[in-house]
């Protein structure tokens, strides 16, 4: 699995808001790195001189995570540019980080069976 890396502008901060998002602490984390690792993604967080933000996209597995997702964000005052909303292929929606990273959370629709 490829990582995905953020530059933050502060790491311990940072490292809070993705346990938060995640769900989960921090696999590895220093003044300088903070590593997640989920099952479908390693996320590393490192300080950054100059920032340049970001899309990340992060799949759950069903519709009801997505919601409590978005409530559990909602009663941490994250903010929320988007509500869960169908998009197409699943229902998802948009939150920005403490370094304004743009975070799409969602799941995919199942196929139907036929």
């Amino acid at each position: 699995m490829e990582p995905v890396k953020l530059q933050v502008c502060d790491v311990a901060i940072s490292a809070r808001f993705y346990a938060t998002l995640l769900g989960c602490e921090a696999a590895r984390h220093s003044a300088d790195l903070a590593v997640f690792v989920t099952e479908d993604m390693r996320l590393e967080l490192v300080p950054a001189s100059l920032l340049v933000t970001r899309q990340v996209d992060i799949v759950m597995t069903d519709a009801d995570r997505v919601v409590r997702t978005y409530e559990h964000l909602w009663d941490a005052c994250v903010r929320l540019p988007q509500i869960p909303t169908d998009l197409g292929f699943g229902l998802g929606f948009e939150a920005l980080d403490p370094d304004g990273h743009r975070l799409r959370v969602f799941c995919l629709y199942k196929a139907e069976a036929a």
